[in-house]
């Protein structure tokens, strides 16, 4: 079976009720971290001349702190502002990945 496959199969068969609070609150935790990350970015040099592009990407997606934009262009900024205020090059931990190595996208 394809790792997609295996990945969709998993994820269909959780449920919030069968998550650990121990979990949910390390889940909240990072989401909140990655959501401060990303507002303190939003006006930042690199954030201000790509936000410049948003109109070149009409789409539904939502942009943290902004408006809309195609999918791929919203997770691209989306990413940056996650990314950008993050210092992840300094990250020390026991995790194979960074917290905030996602691409957020609504």
């Amino acid at each position: 079976m394809a790792i997609e496959n295996n990945l969709a199969e998993f994820i269909s068969g959780v449920s919030y009720e069968n998550i650990g609070e121990d979990v949910k609150h390390e889940v909240k935790r990072r989401f909140i971290d990655a959501l401060g990350v990303a507002y303190s970015s939003i006006d930042s040099p690199p954030a201000s001349k790509v936000k410049k592009m948003i109109g070149l990407y009409p789409g539904n997606a939502k942009i943290i702190g902004m408006g809309t934009s195609s999918p791929d262009f919203s997770a691209f900024l989306n990413s940056l502002f996650i990314r950008y205020m993050d210092f992840n090059d300094t990250y020390l931990s026991l995790e194979p990945l960074h917290p905030s190595d996602i691409s957020a996208h609504n």
